[in-house]
């Protein structure tokens, strides 16, 4: 997609073929990010539902939902979503800093170093997030008679990211990366939908 995309940029001339073609595979990709957010959220309802949360229809807030399930059902502390939102702020304060620091010429060192920081420090802060996000995924799967290391599943994706950036490996990369996450929203619908494991 990006290929045909840079290619009618690049060459200057509109070719209708190149243009269908992007927006053919762009309402693909869409629909199959629609598919993916219902199978996922009605996963997790039915998951809230077996380990009896009062609101399981929370699943259904888009990017958050199954979090909030998870960590419903673990009874843990709220501190990691005090995490998350204070890594969103720095986030945004951090990119300011550094927009700042190409706009004023005679503080751009300190400023990119500031905006640096606070980067890191937001960096710092989703990762408590995630790895609480994954401890509430372990209890969770726990809970309905399932491995709780089925919620690590999605790091498997992790090493081809970085082989994903070696020159030539992107595609073979991108497909074991859709197939681990495939793989994981198989385990989430035998958790939800299947039997519990006896004993």
């Amino acid at each position: 997609m990006a290929g045909l995309l840079t290619s009618t940029l690049t060459s200057g001339i509109v070719d209708p073929t190149n243009i269908a073609m992007v927006m053919l595979l762009f309402g693909i990709m869409i629909l199959i990010a629609i598919a993916v957010y219902i199978y996922i959220s009605f996963a997790y309802m039915r998951l809230g539902e077996r380990v009896k949360l009062k609101s399981p229809g929370l699943a259904w807030i888009p990017g958050f939902g199954p979090a909030i399930i998870a960590y419903k059902s673990s009874k843990m502390s709220a501190r990691p979503w005090w995490m998350l939102l204070w890594a969103f702020v720095a986030f945004f304060v951090g990119m300011i800093f550094l927009l700042l620091g190409k706009l004023i010429a005679s503080a751009s060192t300190a400023l990119y170093i500031v905006g640096g920081i606070i980067l890191v420090a937001a960096a710092i802060l989703a990762i408590y997030y995630s790895v609480h996000n994954y401890i509430w995924s372990w209890k969770l799967f726990k809970k309905v008679g399932r491995a709780g290391w089925w919620a690590l599943i999605p790091l498997f994706s992790l090493p081809f990211i970085l082989i994903g950036l070696i020159p030539g490996a992107y595609t073979i990369s991108i497909i074991i990366e859709y197939a681990i996450y495939l793989w994981f929203m198989v385990m989430v619908g035998i958790a939800a939908w299947g039997n519990p494991k006896k004993g």
